[in-house]
C-alpha cells in the first residue's frame, strides 16, 4: 500500500517538474522574444528538460520492468 503511495507523490513531482519547465519555457519566449537568441533560448530549455526529467526518472527508478 505504501508503495502506491510514494508512487503518487512521486508522479505529482514529475507533473509539478513538467509545468515549472512549460512556464520557463513559455517565460523565457516571451521576456527573450525581440533578441537574435530567443529562438535558441526555446530549444536549448526542450533540451535541458528532456535531460532533467530523464535523470529524475531515473532517481525514481522509472527504468524496472513492470512485469
Amino acid at each position: 500500500m505504501s508503495d502506491q503511495k510514494s508512487g503518487g507523490a512521486k508522479g505529482l513531482i514529475l507533473i509539478l517538474h513538467a509545468l515549472v519547465w512549460a512556464a520557463a519555457m513559455i517565460g523565457g519566449a516571451y521576456f527573450f522574444k525581440d533578441q537574435p537568441w530567443g529562438d535558441d533560448l526555446v530549444l536549448w530549455m526542450i533540451v535541458g528538460f528532456t535531460a532533467a526529467n530523464g535523470l529524475l526518472m531515473t532517481a525514481f527508478g522509472g527504468a524496472r520492468p513492470r512485469c
